[in-house]
């Protein structure tokens, strides 16, 4: 079984999860990841596996720019897609303004490697029907701990400046 999420970079929250057979192509996938996902803007940062004109054309329909590092036979053609263009010749014109925004992507991979420290690397259950429940209830887990370390550090903040607040900002 492989794991697929799509995560928000500013709190490292899971938005979304997919399960697929560990033999499937991870490129199609990102449709069904991207579906419940708002309209709105930033990067959307992905490994080279969803690279595909398809999946920019996705990304930019959710108002969102595509970072997926192109592989070394990559072509700046576009074939009906601009946001493929528009990412493929930042690659090509300034690979390392490229590189900054794309490489957002670790911290994303820092959640797998969360979920493999505090779960493991293996499924207990035997039936892959509850092989998938399992994944569901550790993502479940895992975004409820970061809800809870959100409040916290939400709070220490509050009460950080309310006890300093000669420490508060200017907005």
């Amino acid at each position: 079984m492989k794991l697929h999420l799509l995560i928000a970079l500013q709190n490292l929250s899971i938005l979304n999860l997919g399960i697929t057979k560990g033999t499937r192509h991870d490129s199609p996938i990102l449709k069904q990841l991207l579906r419940p996902i708002p309209k709105g803007h930033g990067d959307t940062c992905l490994d080279p596996a969803y690279l595909s004109r398809r999946n920019c054309n996705l990304i930019a329909k959710k108002g969102r720019t595509p970072f997926i590092k192109p592989k070394r036979n990559t072509t700046i053609r576009k074939r009906g897609s601009q946001p493929w263009r528009d990412m493929i010749t930042l690659w090509f014109e300034d690979e390392a303004a490229f590189l900054k925004r794309y490489h957002q992507r670790s911290k994303a991979e820092s959640v797998y490697s969360a979920l493999k420290r505090c779960y493991g690397n293996n499924l207990s259950s035997h039936r892959r029907r509850a092989q998938r429940r399992e994944l569901h209830l550790k993502t479940l887990s895992y975004n409820i701990g970061i809800a809870n370390l959100t409040t916290i550090r939400e709070q220490n903040e509050r009460l950080t400046f309310e006890h300093h607040p000669h420490l508060k900002t200017a907005t």
